[in-house]
């Protein structure tokens, strides 16, 4: 799979191109954001800014989303401050509103290093997000994930409310990488993939890129242990 490079889009609204759906997903209903309030916008320089990505609350203080979104190839990490999180964006309204104050790569790195198998990140925030106000979502092991995956994110065609896919199936994994069965767009990079455990949402893994490849229709990237010990040590 990681010979498949030249065939991905990244997905950051920035500078991606728009792509032809195969499967539109259904725009989650105004009255289930309740139920979805960890997962928001990753903006650069606003929270009304278009230049997003998607994020979710893992922990008070730190959001996971994809390196790529807070990385550039050329100029490096974006300076932390310069990033929003805006949890439970829905047509200009949201539940919380914290600025970067950190950044945090896979494996301690002090950037990523532009491939795939390290494209996520965590975004520390300038100041906690109550527990009582947003709860957090959990990491789940894969091997207790259950297909069909759910995948929850702000596509660059519906930037004001969440977009949501329930038929994500695994197709097959390469490391940290899951290869999924689920067409996805610009907007939806860093947007968490999920699955139902014991009757509550956990992430998989994060979603990274578009695919082009038969079944497999996009990547995602699953945690590794450094970013688990530094959400686990936030909690």
């Amino acid at each position: 799979m990681r010979h498949l490079v030249a065939l991905v889009l990244m997905l950051g609204w920035a500078d991606a191109a728009p792509a032809q759906d195969r499967a539109r997903p259904t725009l989650l209903a105004d009255a289930d954001h309740l139920h979805w309030r960890a997962i928001g916008r990753v903006n650069q320089g606003g929270f009304r800014d278009r230049g997003a990505c998607t994020g979710a609350l893992v922990a008070p203080d730190l959001v996971l989303t994809a390196a790529h979104c807070v990385s550039h190839r050329r100029t490096g990490p974006v300076a932390p401050g310069k990033l929003q999180f805006v949890a439970g964006w829905l047509k200009g309204d949201f539940a919380a509103h914290r600025t970067g104050a950190a950044l945090i790569f896979a494996g301690g790195a002090d950037a990523p290093s532009g491939g795939l198998d390290d494209d996520m990140a965590l975004i520390r925030l300038s100041e906690p997000i109550p527990k009582a106000q947003i709860t957090p979502l959990p990491l789940a092991d894969l091997q207790t994930a259950e297909p069909p995956l759910t995948l929850l994110g702000y596509r660059r065609d519906r930037p004001h409310a969440l977009s949501h896919q329930p038929d994500c199936h695994p197709l097959g994994r390469d490391g940290p990488l899951l290869s999924l069965s689920c067409p996805v767009v610009a907007g939806t990079s860093g947007a968490p993939v999920l699955t139902l455990v014991d009757g509550r949402w956990q992430i998989v893994a994060v979603m990274v890129a578009r695919l082009d490849n038969g079944a497999v229709q996009s990547l995602a990237v699953i945690p590794d242990a450094s970013l688990r010990k530094a959400i686990a040590d936030a909690q």
